[in-house]
């Protein structure tokens, strides 16, 4: 193996582990930091043997460094190309002259699932939020995923009936969720809608998802942390999938027992959650928490004025606006205005403050488009 060959394939090798650290061990973690470094130290040597910037081709599984090929043979690659294509991003292009901070900025959004397509940008990476603002939605748009309740359902059903958790399934379900058209901000995001009960359920856990990410962006949360807070509300209405669908999603008035059935959901998904030893701990303390309240009020009671979680306040509020926002089996829409109106009414009633107001002031301040998944047409 040739003296360059040598240093390319150590530079993938530290990129690679970097990345697999920085998922596991977020933030300022001793062993992320410790992985970058030796990233840092990699990409000098590169840089101090390249002529050209450099490119890695995941597509081909290979680093391109001017008219030099250098195939990637490091079996721990395998995971960073694979996350590379799913992000869209087959050609990544990291500049000589700043080689170990775009590797260390590349690390950073593979994690966040930021990564665009075709061509890797430092500019892109290093402030995303600076970057060319996306057009505004318009009716003509193309609808959002059809087949993303279905995928997300399968999910569920495979956590309820083989007490397996899909690890590999979940994560590609939310990098989409993260791809969806609209941020909040300048582009008027998206949310589902859908009229079958079990699809209905589907979609306004993905609405969850979709809002509480852009809120847990807007209030810092980054890398695994925000990736596990997506999750979490993925997870969260699990425990419905125990409940009969002619009970909830009737649409007619229910019972008192039948209630007190609806109410036992968020046990019923913890407890699916916490029998896979390798489901996230924080997806079963949310789908545990998402309808208790501040003070103690909501359910399931434990006995206590404990508050829930920080993430469970958050995809609170999350639920309660993307239910307003959709139809039901007993009612219509609810729109934008009278939503934002409903939910800042609940502001330290039933919800926590800070939560509404990150969601309202920060997250949605454009608003938001309902689009069925049935037909593209906004509501």
């Amino acid at each position: 193996m040739s003296t360059a060959t040598q240093i390319v394939d150590d530079f993938v090798a530290a990129l690679s582990r970097a990345y697999h650290s920085a998922r596991l061990y977020p933030g300022q973690h001793p062993a992320t930091r410790a992985r970058l470094q030796a990233l840092e130290a990699s990409a000098r040597a590169v840089a101090e043997i390249a002529e050209h910037d450099v490119e890695v081709v995941a597509s081909e599984a290979l680093v391109r460094i001017g008219p030099q090929r250098f195939k990637i043979q490091h079996p721990g690659a395998r995971e960073f190309l694979e996350r590379s294509l799913e992000t869209g991003a087959r050609t990544i292009v990291l500049r000589r002259a700043e080689l170990a901070a775009d590797a260390q900025a590349l690390v950073t959004a593979l994690v966040e699932g930021e990564v665009p397509a075709p061509t890797v940008h430092r500019e892109r990476l290093e402030a995303p939020a600076a970057s060319k603002a996306p057009a505004p939605s318009r009716p003509g748009d193309p609808p959002l995923d059809p087949a993303l309740p279905g995928r997300l359902l399968a999910a569920w059903n495979l956590l309820r009936e083989e007490r397996r958790y899909p690890a590999r399934e979940i994560e590609a379900i939310a990098l989409d969720v993260v791809r969806q058209q609209g941020d909040g901000l300048v582009e008027a995001a998206l949310l589902y809608s859908a009229h079958e009960p079990l699809e209905t359920l589907a979609c306004h856990a993905l609405n969850m998802a979709r809002l509480t990410y852009l809120a847990g962006r807007q209030h810092g949360w980054r890398g695994a942390d925000l990736s596990a807070l997506l999750t979490a509300a993925l997870w969260c209405d699990v425990g419905m999938l125990e409940i009969p669908v002619s009970i909830w999603g009737s649409g007619r008035k229910l019972a008192a027992s039948e209630f007190r059935q609806i109410r036992k959901h968020p046990l019923h998904g913890a407890r699916l959650l916490l029998a896979c030893g390798d489901a996230p701990l924080l997806a079963a303390v949310v789908a545990f928490d998402h309808h208790r309240r501040p003070g103690g009020r909501g359910y399931p009671q434990v006995g206590s004025a404990m508050d829930p979680s920080p993430a469970a306040a958050l995809i609170q509020a999350a639920d309660v606006y993307a239910a307003l926002r959709t139809p039901r089996a007993f009612r219509g829409a609810v729109g934008e205005q009278e939503a934002r109106r409903l939910l800042a009414r609940l502001r330290d009633l039933r919800l926590d403050a800070d939560a509404v107001d990150l969601l309202l002031e920060r997250a949605l301040p454009q608003g938001t488009r309902v689009v069925s998944v049935e037909s593209p047409v906004g509501v």
